[in-house]
């Protein structure tokens, strides 16, 4: 599954865009991709993709975070936690 529409930072560097539910779902079905290979791809559970897309859950933490980013609803952001300390 690869799905790929950029757009150029102010830094000239290609970003990932990011959506909505409504259109990470809309993007699969026009791709033709079941939530079931979505799961399967970025690997986790069905019902996580099902969950995900319908707005039951916010993809804050683990899997669901994880497939939030695969799915562009999310960025994935790295913090240093020494630094904050």
């Amino acid at each position: 599954m690869v799905i790929s529409c950029e757009k150029t930072a102010k830094n000239g560097k290609a970003e990932k865009p990011y959506y909505s539910y409504e259109a990470a779902k809309e993007r699969l079905k026009s791709a033709g991709v079941t939530y079931a290979a979505a799961a399967k791809k970025i690997g986790v559970a069905e019902h996580i993709i099902n969950d995900l897309l319908n707005g039951r859950l916010a993809g804050n933490r683990g899997k669901c975070h994880k497939a939030a980013v695969a799915l562009g609803i999310k960025r994935h952001i790295k913090i240093n936690i020494r630094s904050v300390v």
